[in-house]
């Protein structure tokens, strides 16, 4: 199997992997606070690898979560500091997509 194939299925992967979050999410609306601040720790953590970064940036942009941010204070708070503080991830995709969540 070459690279490519590989990194096209982890990809796909993570991807499923974020949307299977996101309905547990919808069913489940109690579960958000506990991801917000789980997700919100990967934008603080500077050796948080690249992939986690991404999906929490993903997930965290979704109207799911910033609806509920207007309503829970606790993760609004993280949420606002792990945008805040996500700065020194230095990759061309982490900033984009911390660029995608601000703008909207």
């Amino acid at each position: 199997m070459s690279l490519t194939s590989k990194t096209g299925m982890l990809v796909c992967m993570h991807r499923l992997a974020g949307k299977a979050l996101l309905k547990m999410m919808k069913r489940w609306p109690n579960i958000i606070s506990n991801c917000v601040l789980t997700l919100t720790e990967n934008l603080r953590n500077p050796k948080a690898p690249e992939y986690a970064v991404l999906g929490s940036f993903a997930v965290l942009g979704t109207q799911t979560i910033l609806k509920r941010l207007t309503t829970d204070p606790k993760a609004f708070y993280s949420f606002l500091l792990g945008i805040l503080s996500s700065s020194h991830h230095e990759s061309l995709k982490a900033q984009k997509a911390q660029k995608t969540i601000t703008e909207d």
